[in-house]
């Protein structure tokens, strides 16, 4: 056989000028990989080859030799690096570096790894995704069997065999691989940088778990799976996680792309410090699917009073409470110190209401302890607050009303993901009565409900879709209270409704609280409120 029309006999080692094939690698998504010397240089490499002589389409081989193009341009510590490339006798093949530790997919063969060592190769995944988007460029097939090992373990990213150029990366049949596909390239839409980014956190679920997010009888099977279901809980099939992994996972994984961490390395970095989390229940940071135990402290805006109500200018009444944790579930009750009369004290303006937080003295109670503050602040209503598993709620001090419908502005300004930011209705004037909605930064809400002091879940901590990004610039959040019914909106798109069982006049007012570790600075602006 001549080496100017090497020919693939079935069991038989391909012929490459400047090559000695040692022995076949396996197969990627496009032909079979062998070990191979080259001659040249001495060096072992990876020889990627494309179907047998006459076999390969035109498509095919242009598609080959756009895979060299790509991974020619790609030079980075994290990609497999290309050597060289060509075609003999009709077959294209590319030399590549040889990792002899295989695949991270053969690693997940063998058994579950270890949190740390998963964290180590989903951050040089990340590197790698995120250099190759900086240039332009989509993998557009990101999975454990595309990430390849040294002798050391450490991970590289290969087999660029579908990526393209961003403005190339068009619509038109579903790429990449079934069980890490995103919705958008299940649906044969254009594929970007956060398609990687969803893959990226499918391997993540698989890597924590052993499982994939999704299976079927089917690759539609899947892919369907991929677009229309929920996502799984990651805790559910290994409870050795923090409980914070789902919303980070979740994060990863939106739906929509647009909802996805901006990069690679953003995804990473949000999942690690899930990660680092404590599994105590009653002090696990997840973002906020626990609650927040109502141990009330009931303070006039201006003065610490226990059973007197401070009465400001016109008489307006300004409180605010502190909780606590006391257990995973809110079933502590008021403490046993003095409160203030149960007699409603609003200074009633009527409605509809509406507050700019121009006016320091217009009402909202403030309020300022070794924990945080509430305080009017360059035309803001500011929540801060220092310390996980604590919530403050600033009523307006100008309501009493049964049916209200509310608006206001909001900003996270700072803080981690597992916060809450909200807004109350139904207030009693000793503060242990309310009914209140509240949404988190990593994309999820809640509604709940204080009688005499007890917290009741109406509809506990559920992910949303419509509120991956609400912890990033500004939103607007709506509370309408209404018979029984109980409706949150964030940007005027419902998000979820629960059902009051128990309606009580009282006062608006909006709340922030911190599950997590860092500081929360939550402001809120333009409040409207009408019947």
């Amino acid at each position: 056989m001549s080496d100017d029309n090497p020919t693939l006999r079935p069991e038989a080692l391909p012929e490459i000028p400047g090559y000695r094939v040692v022995g076949q690698a396996g197969r990627g998504g496009m032909g079979a990989v062998y070990r191979a010397q080259q001659i040249s240089t001495n060096r072992t490499v990876a020889l990627k080859l494309l179907g047998r002589p006459g076999e390969a389409r035109q498509a095919d081989l242009a598609q080959f030799r756009g895979e060299a193009e790509v991974v020619a341009r790609l030079e980075h510590p994290r990609i497999v690096p290309l050597y060289d490339y060509g075609e003999v006798g009709g077959v294209p093949y590319l030399a590549m570096r040889y990792l002899p530790g295989g695949t991270i997919a053969d690693r997940l063969e063998s058994g579950q790894v270890s949190k740390s060592q998963a964290l180590a190769w989903l951050r040089a995944m990340a590197e790698a995704i995120d250099f190759a988007h900086s240039r332009g460029l989509i993998h557009r097939d990101i999975k454990p069997s595309n990430m390849l090992l040294d002798q050391s373990g450490t991970a590289y990213l290969g087999d660029f065999g579908i990526a393209g150029a961003l403005k190339e990366a068009g619509e038109g049949l579903p790429t990449g691989s079934a069980a890490y596909m995103s919705p958008e390239q299940g649906q044969g839409r254009r594929a970007g940088p956060s398609s990687d980014i969803y893959a990226l956190a499918v391997t993540a679920f698989e890597l924590l778990t052993g499982h994939k997010p999704y299976a079927s009888e089917t690759a539609l099977g899947t892919i369907v799976r991929h677009i229309e279901d929920p996502i799984p809980s990651a805790v559910a099939l290994n409870p050795a996680l923090p409980t914070a992994v789902d919303r980070a996972l979740s994060h990863g994984m939106a739906k929509q792309p647009e909802a996805r961490p901006e990069t690679a390395a953003a995804f990473v970095d949000e999942l690690a410090w899930a990660l680092a989390q404590p599994l105590e229940e009653p002090t696990a940071a997840a973002r906020p699917r626990r609650r927040l135990s109502p141990w009330v402290w009931i303070i006039g805006l201006g003065a610490l009073g226990v059973g007197v109500l401070l009465i400001l200018g016109a008489g307006v009444a300004g409180y605010a409470i502190l909780s606590r944790p006391q257990t995973a579930t809110p079933t502590s009750t008021r403490p046993a110190t003095p409160v203030m009369d149960a007699t409603p004290v609003p200074t009633l303006v009527g409605l509809p209401l509406s507050d700019d937080f121009s006016d320091p003295s217009s009402g909202f109670s403030g309020l300022q302890d070794a924990d945080g503050s509430v305080a009017y602040a360059d035309g803001k209503l500011q929540f801060t607050v220092q310390r996980s598993s604590v919530e403050y709620v600033s009523p307006s001090g100008r309501v009493y009303e049964v049916d209200v419908s509310l608006s206001a502005s909001f900003e996270q300004v700072q803080g981690p993901p597992e916060t809450e930011i909200g807004a109350a209705c139904r207030w009693g004037s000793d503060g242990g009565d309310y009914t209140a909605a509240a949404v988190s930064a990593s994309g999820s809400y809640r509604f709940w409900q204080v009688r005499n002091g007890t917290a009741n879940t109406l509809v506990d901590w559920t992910a949303s879709d419509l509120l991956q990004g609400v912890g990033q610039g500004a939103h607007t959040i709506g509370l309408e209270c209404s018979g029984s019914d109980v409706i949150l909106t964030v940007d005027s798109r419902r998000i979820g409704q629960a059902v009051d069982p128990d309606p009580v006049p009282g006062d608006v007012g909006l709340l922030a609280g911190l599950a997590g570790s860092l500081p929360l600075e939550v402001v809120f602006d333009d409040l409207q409120v009408t019947h």
